[in-house]
């Protein structure tokens, strides 16, 4: 584990633990998923927190100005002490350790899912029995992506496990079969 992510997830696991404490677990991981969907659709925003030379100052007080009117007082009380400490540049870390550990808590088991076309309810049942069936967890939260490359089929992934049954990747496994 690198020293980035022991940063990340000891300000996850002292967020989570005054989440906790105050019975605002729920609304702290719907923070955390604002916050992260914020960071990722601002490129910006991104190389700003990662700038090793912006001040301290500026970062905390961006922060502030994003997101101390959408969230929860102890996230924006959080924000700023993660700002003032210099860690601003592990931020996303910081956020998907959050919500790891809040998925961890409740047993729900993350999973992701691509395939060529969006898929109706009868798929996504499918899709939830078989992560069900690999995790063993009985909550499941599915994501879904659509990939016109992969022409057909699907790829899923379940923690460090793929299924891949994909066009793409069978014709790929082809043309490598007749190149030996």
């Amino acid at each position: 584990m690198s020293a980035e992510s022991r940063v990340a997830v000891r300000y996850a696991d002292a967020l989570i633990t005054l989440a906790q404490e105050q019975g605002t677990l729920e609304r702290i991981k719907q923070d955390m998923e604002m916050i992260k969907a914020t960071i990722k659709d601002s490129r910006d925003l991104k190389l700003f927190l990662r700038n090793p030379v912006a001040p301290l100052d500026k970062k905390a007080g961006v922060l502030n100005a994003l997101f101390a009117d959408k969230v929860d007082k102890v996230v924006t009380n959080f924000l700023k002490l993660v700002a003032d400490k210099g860690r601003a540049d592990v931020m996303e870390d910081i956020v998907d350790a959050v919500i790891a550990k809040y998925e961890k808590i409740k047993g729900i088991q993350t999973a992701t899912v691509k395939t060529a076309f969006p898929i109706d309810e009868e798929l996504r049942a499918a899709f939830t029995a078989k992560v069900k069936q690999i995790s063993g967890k009985d909550s499941v939260e599915l994501n879904e992506v659509i990939d016109k490359s992969l022409i057909g089929g699907y790829v899923l992934n379940v923690n460090d496990r793929q299924i891949d049954t994909s066009v793409a990747s069978q014709l790929k496994q082809l043309k490598q079969s007749f190149a030996e």
